[in-house]
C-alpha cells in the first residue's frame, strides 16, 4: 500500500463519522425543539423520521 493513501482512508473515515453524528445530532436537536413548541418534529422520512438528515443532505446537494 502506498504511503499516503493509509492516512487518507483514515481521515476519510473520520470525517465520515463526525459528518454522520452531526448529522443525527442535528436531528435530536430539531426533535426536541418540536417537543417544547406541541408540535411534530422531522417525521416524514423513514421510521420516526430518522432517514431525515439523508433526506436533508440530498436536497442540499440537489439544490
Amino acid at each position: 500500500m502506498q504511503e499516503w493513501l493509509e492516512p487518507l482512508v483514515k481521515i476519510a473515515i473520520v470525517i465520515g463519522a463526525l459528518q454522520g453524528a452531526v448529522a443525527y445530532l442535528i436531528l435530536v436537536e430539531r426533535k426536541a425543539a418540536a417537543y417544547f413548541q406541541d408540535r411534530f418534529g422531522p417525521n416524514r422520512v423513514g421510521p420516526w423520521g430518522l432517514l431525515q438528515p439523508i433526506a436533508d443532505g440530498l436536497k442540499f446537494v440537489l439544490k
